[in-house]
């Protein structure tokens, strides 16, 4: 699906309620990691047991939108203008 689990990222902590952490706005969804012993996420979704699910919602959102996954903030590039 090209969205991989990224292992170099220890530091995400969620906090979802009712979202099942498969949401773009579960830190740890959108960067492509589990969530891990130190979230405070409740009914979480975005474990290995349950990858099947996880997978799923990853489709539905790469189909919405393709860019779904991309870090939100690009670095700004300097454009010259000729006048």
């Amino acid at each position: 699906l090209g969205v991989g689990l990224k292992q170099d990222i220890t530091a995400l902590v969620c906090n979802c309620k009712k979202s099942k952490c498969l949401k773009l706005y579960c830190d740890c969804f959108a960067e492509g990691v589990y969530c891990n012993a130190d979230c405070n996420c409740n009914d979480c979704f975005n474990q290995e047991e349950h990858e099947d699910e996880r997978k799923k919602m990853i489709s539905t959102l790469l189909d919405r939108n393709p860019e779904a996954f991309k870090p939100k903030l690009e670095s700004h590039k300097t454009v010259s203008f000729i006048l």
